[in-house]
């Protein structure tokens, strides 16, 4: 079962139906006053008067759009004099949001995704990552906390390695990315505490041109450290920014500790 309308109701058809014609950039040649087809699609979207009396308060639904430019499209919602509630706004996921009032009060929404992250190669190899926005792949197998607890970063100082790294590890069978994630974390630092949401997904290429993994990167809100239970991590401690005994690539740890702040600033 799909669905195959979305239908506005309103006393005032022709008002509403110009809002979306100029909203959308199209064109139905259609001025009927009861009932409108702007989109004739798999799922239509009409504008109907059904004869009962709306007080267009009720602000019971929204509708949710998905553009290409955002701010173009912004640019014709202030044109068409719409109340916004939110202007473009970067998401930690990758998308860019914003939210206005239709006509008849009715909650909107235009959406902008990054079709494709900057490509970068880590140094010192021929391996290939290349981001997208959290949710953009499938078949995640491996996951990567950024941890933060009152301004500093939480790394942890791996045992064998006698190096400084982020809490991470594979996705194992049945657990989803968050659930690794919240359990990675926990081995590894102890901390059970914590606000956790996804930043951005990755693809890692390898030097064969063949081989890949995909990978989610996590943001956590310390609230509280934990007792940390037996791991490869004998350690936490607490850094400003990227600790000099570091695992991998330093210079690829500060500019994803500079675009997580970027992300933190607009995302409050």
């Amino acid at each position: 079962m799909k669905i195959g309308e979305v239908s506005l109701l309103t006393n005032d058809v022709v008002r509403l139906a110009d809002f979306y014609k100029k909203l959308l950039e199209i064109d139905n040649d259609s001025e009927d006053t009861v009932h409108q087809t702007l989109i004739a699609e798999e799922t239509m979207l009409t504008v109907y008067n059904d004869g009962s009396e709306k007080n267009n308060k009720n602000q019971n639904m929204c509708l949710a759009f998905t553009v290409g430019d955002m701010e173009k499209a912004y640019d014709r919602v202030v044109k068409l004099g719409a109340q916004i509630l939110e202007p473009p706004t970067a998401r930690p996921w990758g998308a860019v949001n914003m939210s206005f009032y239709d006509p008849d009060g009715n909650t909107i929404y235009l959406r902008a995704f990054r079709k494709r992250m900057p490509e970068r190669s880590t140094a010192g190899s021929e391996e290939m990552k290349t981001n997208y926005p959290a949710g953009w792949l499938s078949d995640i197998g491996f996951v990567v906390i950024f941890a933060n607890y009152q301004g500093k970063w939480v790394y942890c100082w791996h045992k064998h390695r006698e190096s400084f790294e982020h809490p991470g590890g594979h996705v194992e069978q049945g657990e989803t990315a968050m659930e690794t994630a919240r359990r990675e974390l926990y081995e590894e630092t102890g901390i059970t505490d914590c606000d956790m949401v996804p930043l951005w997904d990755y693809e890692q290429r390898w030097e064969d041109g063949v081989g890949k993994n995909n990978g989610r990167v996590f943001y956590a809100k310390v609230r509280s450290l934990g007792k940390m239970p037996e791991s490869e991590m004998s350690r936490i401690e607490l850094f400003e920014s990227v600790p000099e005994n570091y695992t991998y690539d330093s210079a690829e740890e500060a500019r994803d500790l500079e675009r997580i702040g970027n992300m933190l600033q607009i995302f409050g």
